[in-house]
């Protein structure tokens, strides 16, 4: 007797997007010291400036959040600038759109 295999469709997964609303001087401030310092090390890039103010909206924002979870847990910002972190962290919407296509 011979297994008929069944065929399961492919299912395509929506991107998840996230939105990185920056409230403030310092908190565009420690995001580009963050983007700067871990941005490098995420991305295998070679350390050059990796943001500006100018380029920040351009980045890929999935690597963003990336670089701000490891700045958080990293111990190169103090109090102040851990609590920036993590309003910055908290801020992050991320949305899922219902079905690609």
């Amino acid at each position: 007797m011979s297994a008929k295999i069944i065929p399961f469709p492919k299912v395509k997964r929506a991107p998840v997007v996230y939105a990185i609303p920056l409230y403030g001087e310092e908190e565009v401030s420690i995001a580009l010291a963050a983007i700067n310092i871990f941005g490098p090390k995420v991305t295998n890039d070679p350390p050059t400036i990796y943001a500006t103010r100018t380029t920040l909206k351009y980045l890929k924002p999935h690597i963003v959040v990336e670089i701000l979870n490891l700045a958080y847990r990293s111990d190169i910002f103090a109090a102040k600038g851990k609590d920036i972190l993590k309003r910055i962290i908290s801020n992050i919407e991320m949305d899922k759109p219902a079905k690609a296509n």
